[in-house]
């Protein structure tokens, strides 16, 4: 009888324990969300800002500096009209632009045939076109003119001058004259000193200050354009 009974109580005992190590293992593990703290967890997740991409590349509006467009000045002329052009157009400007001779034979020299004036709606075009292909050349503002060598001077109509020098090119037929267009007034020969050919060109500006001009070459052109308005460089 007492056997029983003490048999019984250590029974009671083991269960006691068990319960309780079951109790405390249930209490140690991790709280399992509801569904409302699931639902909070996913909305701060999507709500993160997403990583931004790089900034859109901007492509500069046309008319930068030296274009005939800047400083409110004409629109920018292009580089069609009498012949065309080819190539990359040069930027317009007021300094001096020199240039490469193109399809000329070094054993001959290139001949000036002829000069022609042509007007456009923002600028002129004067076209010097060679027997031989297009010399090595030079143009710049030159005010006065002068004969090479002499240094006299050569005048011109209008209230500035333009230099072209034409470098090995050797004069054939006439060429020049007054009042061409409302901005190039006039087409005049300066001299031939020590191979070097040189032609003014005088002109009259919309505006105070000078014109701004580029340099386009094609087959045997050069083409000088020249805007009608002064130009802010």
């Amino acid at each position: 009888m007492k056997n029983r009974s003490a048999a019984t109580a250590i029974a009671l005992v083991s269960v006691l324990v068990v319960a309780g190590c079951e109790e405390g293992a249930r209490d140690d593990a991790a709280p399992t969300p509801t569904a409302g703290e699931s639902r909070s967890a996913d909305a701060s997740v999507s709500a993160s800002p997403e990583v931004s991409g790089p900034e859109e590349s901007r492509t500069p509006e046309p008319g930068g500096s030296g274009g005939p467009g800047d400083g409110g000045g004409a629109a920018s002329p292009t580089a069609g009209g009498d012949g065309g052009g080819s190539g990359a157009v040069p930027s317009w400007g007021t300094a001096r632009k020199d240039g490469e001779a193109e399809g000329v034979d070094p054993a001959l020299a290139p001949k000036l045939t002829a000069v022609r004036v042509a007007g456009h709606d923002a600028y002129d075009r004067v076209t010097f076109e060679f027997d031989g292909g297009v010399p090595a050349h030079m143009v710049a503002y030159l005010e006065p003119l002068h004969q090479p060598g002499s240094g006299t001077p050569v005048p011109v109509e209008g209230e500035h001058s333009v230099e072209v020098v034409l470098v090995g090119a050797l004069p054939e037929g006439e060429y020049g004259g007054k009042e061409q267009t409302s901005g190039v007034r006039e087409i005049t020969k300066v001299g031939l000193f020590e191979g070097e050919l040189r032609v003014g060109i005088g002109l009259d500006t919309e505006g105070d200050g000078r014109a701004g001009f580029r340099l386009v070459t094609e087959a045997n052109r050069l083409h000088v354009d020249i805007t009608h308005g002064a130009s802010p460089v």
